[in-house]
């Protein structure tokens, strides 16, 4: 009966210890598992962010094109050069960066025309974007870098 009862409980502790856990094999198996699908989802991720980020400036500088091109038909010549970061205005074209922007814009002539350009922070490895239009209003070098 002693025979019976000790194999019982060391069958009983065999079981327990078995079903106690994860070996450390498998830990390292799902581990390595995550470490991959991160590896393959974070780059298209980021990417898809900064693509996401030009396409925002782009957007602006269009909106920027039509603003600028307004006053100089309005007052006959080009809004004064300068630079706009994120809640500036610029009085002029009555134009406010908005306050969640991520890039800078630059005005400035250029020979016959007027050239607008987003910079991105430094260090973001974000393009920056460039759009120049002439005196009739042309696009003469589209979103240089944000293509």
């Amino acid at each position: 009966m002693m025979k019976l009862a000790t194999q019982t409980v060391a069958r009983v502790r065999r079981a327990v210890r078995g079903e106690r856990g994860f070996t450390l094999v498998e830990l390292a198996v799902v581990l390595a598992i995550i470490g991959i699908l991160v590896a393959i989802a974070l780059p298209t991720y980021f990417g898809a962010r900064n693509r996401a980020y030009e396409s925002e400036a782009k957007n602006m500088l269009q909106e920027l094109r039509s603003m600028v091109w307004s006053y100089y038909l309005e007052k006959g010549s080009w809004p004064t050069a300068g630079t706009w970061s994120a809640g500036n205005t610029n009085t002029e074209i009555n134009w406010t960066v908005p306050t969640n922007a991520r890039y800078s814009y630059t005005f400035s002539s250029v020979t016959g025309g007027f050239k607008i350009t987003a910079t991105p922070p430094t260090g973001s490895g974000w393009r920056t974007c460039t759009l120049t239009i002439d005196n009739n209003g042309n696009v003469i070098q589209n979103e240089t870098g944000c293509q």
